[in-house]
This record gives C-alpha cells, sequence and structure tokens, in this order.
C-alpha cells in the first residue's frame, strides 16, 4: 500500500492500519482465488455512476490489487497451485481414477475450475453434499437452510449435462436415529431459517438439547473430549458421537 499510497483515495490513511492490511491481504487472497482481477474491478467501476458510494472504495481496491497481482506473480499462491494442479490433470490419463469429494457446500472459481476438470477427465467424480433434496433443474430459492450447498449441487448437475457426461443416481444416506430433543432442534433450525411458521413447542424445555458456552476453543474441545470419555466409560462407543 505505500508504494500506492498517491493513488488511493479512501484507504489512503490505512497504510500502517495493521488490522486494516491484515484484512485487506485476505480479501486480496479471495479476490485472486476467485478469479477476479484489477481489470475485472476496474471496469466494474467504469461502469458505475460518479456518485455511487462504492466506485471510490472499489477504485482503490482495484489499484491495490493491481499491484498486488504484480507482486505476487512469480510465487506460489492458493489460485496459482489450483490453476497448476488443473493444467497437470488435463494432460493426466485419469481415466481410471475415482475422486470424492466431502465437506464441501461452496467452491471458489479456481476450486470449481479444478472441479470441472475432474468431471471432465476422471474416470468418476463422487460429490457429497449435505441437502435436504436434489436440485437438477433449479438451485434452492432464499431463504433455504440449504442453499449453499443446493446451488453447488445444481450448477455441477447442469456442468456435468452440458459436458455430456453420464450422471449417476442421487444415492442418500441412511436415516439416523435422533431424540425428540434432536428432532425438535432440527426442525426448529430449518423452519427458521427458511422464515417458515414455527409450530407450537410441545414442551417449556427441552432436556436433551443442552447449550454451553467456553471461554477458547481449547477449553471447548477438552470439556467435550471430556464428557466423550466419561459417556464411554459408561458403555457408550466413540462412533456414536
Amino acid at each position: 500500500m505505500g508504494e500506492s499510497k498517491e493513488e488511493l483515495t479512501i484507504y489512503a490513511g490505512e497504510a500502517h492500519n495493521t488490522g486494516f492490511v491484515t484484512q485487506l491481504a485476505d480479501q486480496l487472497s479471495e479476490l485472486v482465488t476467485g478469479r477476479i482481477t484489477a481489470e475485472d474491478l476496474n471496469t466494474t467501476v467504469a461502469a458505475l455512476t460518479p456518485g455511487d458510494r462504492h466506485r471510490a472504495k472499489l477504485r482503490d481496491l482495484g489499484i491495490i490489487l493491481d499491484h498486488y497481482e504484480a507482486e505476487i506473480g512469480p510465487y506460489a499462491t492458493n489460485a496459482s497451485l489450483l490453476s497448476g494442479l488443473q493444467q497437470v490433470m488435463r494432460n493426466q490419463d485419469l481415466s481410471h481414477t475415482f475422486i470424492y469429494l466431502n465437506d464441501f457446500n461452496v467452491f471458489s472459481a479456481s476450486e470449481t475450475g479444478l472441479v470441472e476438470t475432474m468431471i471432465e477427465t476422471a474416470a468418476e467424480v463422487t460429490v457429497s453434499l449435505v441437502l435436504d433434496k436434489p436440485y437438477p433443474a433449479a438451485p434452492p430459492v432464499a431463504p433455504n437452510l440449504f442453499l449453499p450447498a443446493g446451488r453447488l449441487y445444481h450448477r455441477l448437475y447442469q456442468k456435468a449435462k452440458t459436458m455430456k457426461v453420464p450422471i449417476r443416481l442421487d444415492r442418500f444416506a441412511k436415516p439416523r436415529p435422533l431424540s425428540e430433543g434432536m428432532k425438535h432442534l432440527a426442525d426448529w433450525w430449518q423452519t427458521s431459517t427458511n422464515l417458515q411458521p414455527q409450530a407450537p413447542a410441545q414442551t417449556a424445555q427441552n432436556k436433551e438439547v443442552e447449550l454451553a458456552v467456553a471461554t477458547d476453543p481449547y477449553h471447548e474441545l477438552r470439556t467435550v473430549a471430556r464428557q466423550i470419555y466419561q459417556a464411554v466409560r459408561q458403555g457408550a462407543r466413540y462412533r456414536d458421537f
């Protein structure tokens, strides 16, 4: 920021603000991973009206991103590594490779490009998502608890169709036995997020769900581990947790 300080307006006085610089670095990294360039920002700024309140900030961000792109050029970044991996996969024979993706609800532009290359080149790509139902024809509409995963499902499904890649029938996890308290909590969470009418509470208290506050992650982990250990000593199984 020091080199471009004279070009900046909104962010000119933030060069020595450590907290701001840290947040800015994270944002720049996200922009690069999302394949948003300084040129993209400049194009957006040019399309905004002169009085738009976002214009000055986006202009400054475009200037900083331009310098950032020049500085990181020779170095390996998450975005460049993903791009490199994508290129390597295109040049490899993956016709006998089966890929499984789990614990993702959202992909950045760089990650999306990599996954699309997997779909195009690998023998099979299986993606595990937490959803209430499939969304092949249209993505879910907000508000929806499963909005990110539903959009990802729809996007990958449509991309596979465009590529003319065979799509297997959906497979669903077996229903897990839940206590009445957890069922009520799950129903409340979904209806609350979806802004649906809430059913009248059957009981004044849900004794099967306990809320706790920890001072930091270490104490949270330690307390949970102790409770799991005590439950196992009383006959529970580790896989129950």
